[in-house]
């Protein structure tokens, strides 16, 4: 699976040789950096566990509180 926002490619899939094999080949043809693993893509944090992979938003929504002067509010 291919991702792909602006100039932020995200790969992925479940054969590895074919990963990399893919990076070399867009390595040849653009000038890339390969960031590791997946933490943040389009301003969405990720995060492995053993269940799989989490994707949430929490850096935007407390942004969005920060901005709004609700970082304090009660929530009930």
């Amino acid at each position: 699976m291919i991702c792909l926002y602006v100039d932020d490619l995200l790969v992925t899939g479940s054969n590895q040789s074919e990963i990399e094999k893919f990076k070399h080949t867009m390595k040849s043809e653009f000038e890339m950096t390969n960031l590791g693993r997946l933490s943040y893509f389009i301003g969405l944090k990720f995060k492995t566990s053993k269940a799989g992979i989490i994707m949430h938003q929490q850096k935007y929504i407390g942004e969005l509180l920060e901005r709004f002067q609700m970082i304090d509010c009660n929530n009930a």
